[in-house]
C-alpha cells in the first residue's frame, strides 16, 4: 500500500510521482478535477501529514483583505494587520476555486504563485503554492463547469505542475472500495506522514543525481519535443520549457524514490532484477517519467484547451528515439530534421539503416507531405530502388502513388468537370499545362500524369491547387537530386526550371 493510500487518499497511485515530485521542489502545484475528486483533501492532507502552517481560501469568494490582512492607515501609509487567515506566516497556501474569483484577485494570486510575493514583499516561510479548479469550458472543450473560466494565460504558465486528477472511472475495484469506506475527518496517520516526509527527503537527493546523469539528455529530449509540439500547433514558452526540465527531472527522481521504496527486502531478489533488467527497467522507468510528467506540465488543460493524446505520445516517442541515439550521429540528425521532406533525404542517404526504422521515418514524413510532394517521393523512392527497402504494406502504398506518376493519362473532350465553376477552372489551368509538360522532361510528363488522375478523382478543386502540386512536385525533386541519396541506377532526369511552368 502506497503513502497516498496511508493518508487516507485512495485511487492517486498514477499520479503520487508527480506529486512527490511537486513536493521535492517545491514548484507551484494545479489541480484540475471534476467535483469530488479530493482535490482539496488531497492537499489538505499534505499539509497535515508534513505539519506545514496552511492557508486554504476559497477564491471564488475571498476579497484582497482576506489574504493581506486589514488596512490600517498610520503615520500616512498603510499597514496591513494580520488575522490568521492572513497569508503572512504561511508554509503552503491553497487557492481553491481558482478559475472562479475575480481578475483582480486573479492578478494578486500571480505575484504570490510566481515570486511568493504580495504587494511587493516576500511572503517568509513560504513553501508550497497549491491551486485546485474544476475543468474549465474552452473552445475545443465543452464538458467544463459552468462558472470556472478559463484561466488567465500568464497565471497558468506559472504553474509547474497542472495535473488532472483521476475520477472514478479510473479507479480500480479496491480503490472505489477504499473511497466508499474511507473517513476523511480521521487523523492522519503519523507513521504514514513520517514515511512521506522521509520520500521527501529521500528525492532531493536522488534529484540531484538525476540531475547530473540525465539532465543533458533530458535536455536533449525536450529540444526535440518542442519543435515536435509546435509542429502540432501546441506552443510552449521559453519559460514552460524550463519548467518542463525541471519538471521531468523531479518526476524521474521522484519515481526511483518510490520504486526503491517498494522494492522486496529480499537482497537476492533485489540483486536478480538488479542483474537481469536493471539497465533496461531503468530505461523504461525514465521514458515513463519523461511521459507522465509531459502529461502534467502543460498549461493547456487549465485554459480549457484539449492536448491531443495521440500528437502528444507521437511527439514523446520521437523526441525519446532522438535522445536514445549518439550525438552527431546520422540517426540524430534524420530524427531530429526539421522537415518531413528532410528527413526522407537523410533516411534514404543512410544505406545501413534497419527495414523497420526506414519504413518508419519514411511513412511518416510521406503522410505529413501534401499533393505533388507525396507522388515525388514516390518517384524518387522507385527511381533509386530505395522502395526495396521499405516493408511489404508501405512499399504497397506508396507504389500506388508511384502508379499514378506513370501511367499515362489524357484529358479528353469527355473529361469530367465535377459540377460546380471552381473544379472547371481548375480543368482549364491543368489543360493550358498539359501541352508544354507532355512535350517536356520525363518528370513533367510525369507531372502532367498527376495532375490529371488527382483531377479524375476529384481531389483538384481549382486552379490554386494545380499550381501548388506543380510547385509541390518541382521543389521536392529538386531537393531530393541536389543532396542525392544514395542512388543505385545513375543520376536521375535533370529538371526543368520552374519559371517555365509554373
Amino acid at each position: 500500500m502506497n503513502i497516498l493510500d496511508r493518508l487516507g487518499l485512495h485511487g492517486m497511485g498514477a499520479i503520487e510521482p508527480v506529486l512527490l515530485a511537486a513536493l521535492i521542489t517545491e514548484e507551484p502545484l494545479l489541480l484540475i478535477g471534476p467535483r469530488g475528486t479530493a482535490k482539496s483533501l488531497l492537499l489538505a492532507r499534505l499539509a497535515e501529514a508534513l505539519g506545514l502552517e496552511f492557508r486554504h481560501y476559497n477564491a471564488s469568494m475571498i476579497n484582497f483583505d482576506d489574504v493581506a490582512g486589514f488596512p490600517l492607515p498610520k503615520d500616512g501609509a498603510v499597514e496591513y494587520v494580520q488575522t490568521p487567515a492572513s497569508v503572512w506566516g504561511a508554509e503552503a497556501v491553497l487557492f481553491d476555486e481558482i478559475s472562479r474569483c475575480r481578475p483582480d484577485i486573479q492578478n494578486r494570486m500571480f505575484s504570490i504563485v510566481h515570486e511568493r510575493r504580495l504587494l511587493g514583499l516576500p511572503i517568509a516561510g513560504l513553501r508550497h503554492r497549491w491551486g485546485a479548479m474544476n475543468p474549465p469550458a474552452g473552445e475545443e472543450e465543452e464538458n467544463g463547469y459552468f462558472g470556472s473560466e478559463p484561466l488567465d494565460a500568464a497565471l497558468a504558465d506559472r504553474f509547474t505542475f497542472i495535473v488532472n486528477m483521476p475520477g472514478w472511472e479510473d479507479y480500480s475495484r479496491r480503490d472505489q472500495v477504499a473511497v466508499i469506506r474511507s473517513d476523511a475527518g480521521a487523523p492522519v496517520n503519523r507513521r504514514a506522514a513520517a514515511d512521506l516526509r522521509r520520500q521527501i527527503d529521500d528525492g532531493r537527493a536522488w534529484l540531484e543525481h538525476v540531475r547530473a546523469a540525465h539532465e543533458s539528455r533530458a535536455a536533449d529530449y525536450l529540444h526535440m519535443l518542442i519543435q515536435l509540439l509546435r509542429q502540432a500547433d501546441l506552443e510552449v514558452s521559453p519559460r514552460r520549457a524550463g519548467m518542463l526540465l525541471r519538471a521531468v527531472l523531479a518526476v524521474q527522481a521522484a519515481a526511483r524514490v518510490l520504486e526503491a521504496h517498494r522494492r522486496p527486502a529480499n537482497a537476492a531478489v533485489i540483486e536478480e532484477r538488479r542483474v537481469l533488467c536493471g539497465r533496461k527497467a531503468r530505461n523504461q522507468l525514465a521514458e515513463d517519467s519523461m511521459l507522465l510528467a509531459l502529461r502534467n506540465a502543460l498549461p493547456e488543460p487549465a485554459q480549457g484547451l484539449a492536448v491531443p493524446e495521440a500528437k502528444l505520445l507521437a511527439a514523446h516517442r520521437e523526441a525519446w528515439a532522438v535522445a536514445a541515439t549518439p550525438a552527431r550521429s546520422a540517426a540524430r540528425e534524420m530524427l531530429a530534421a526539421a522537415t518531413p521532406l528532410q528527413r526522407v533525404a537523410l533516411a534514404m542517404s543512410a544505406p545501413d539503416m534497419k527495414r523497420d526504422l526506414f519504413s518508419s521515418v519514411i511513412g511518416d514524413a510521406y503522410a505529413d507531405l501534401e499533393m505533388g510532394a507525396q507522388e515525388a517521393v514516390a518517384a524518387r523512392l522507385f527511381e533509386t530502388d530505395h522502395a526495396g527497402r521499405l516493408n511489404a504494406a508501405l512499399a504497397e502504398q506508396i507504389a500506388e502513388t508511384y502508379a499514378i506518376t506513370v501511367v499515362p493519362r489524357h484529358l479528353g473532350n469527355n473529361a469530367p468537370t465535377h459540377g460546380s465553376e471552381a473544379p472547371l477552372e481548375a480543368l482549364r489551368h491543368i489543360r493550358e499545362k498539359m501541352e508544354r509538360l507532355l512535350a517536356g522532361t520525363p518528370h513533367d510528363q510525369m507531372l502532367a500524369n498527376v495532375l490529371v488522375n488527382r483531377y479524375e478523382q476529384n481531389r483538384i478543386r481549382d486552379a490554386a491547387q494545380v499550381r501548388s502540386i506543380c510547385r509541390n512536385w518541382r521543389r521536392t525533386l529538386r531537393s531530393l537530386q541536389e543532396n542525392p541519396p544514395g542512388e543505385r541506377r545513375g543520376a536521375a532526369v535533370p529538371l526543368a526550371a520552374d519559371a517555365a511552368h509554373d
